[in-house]
Parts: structure tokens; sequence; C-alpha cells
């Protein structure tokens, strides 16, 4: 039986918001990882055009 100061539950609670955190921050981290390659992108086109 888990009650509220069952180390059982605060484990389980630790783990799904690490888990939570985790997958928030990856798809995150993606984005960021996109938008820094379209810049990169842009920046290497600009490059090209001022030559």
């Amino acid at each position: 039986m888990i009650t509220k100061d069952s180390s059982d539950l605060k484990k389980l609670i630790k783990d799904v918001a690490l888990q939570l955190k985790e997958e928030m921050l990856g798809s995150f981290v993606l984005k960021i990882e996109k938008v820094e390659s379209e810049l990169f992108e842009k920046e290497l086109e600009n490059g090209k055009l001022a030559k």
C-alpha cells in the first residue's frame, strides 16, 4: 500500500518529473537546433551574395 509518506511514492513522483523534464527539454533543444541551422544557412547565403 502506498501512503503519502511512502518513499516509493516520492521516488515515483521524482521519476515522472525527471522524465517529463527530459522530454520537454529534448523537444526544446531540437527546435533550437533547427533555428540555428536555418540561421547558419541564411548567413552562408548572405555571404555568397555579398561577394
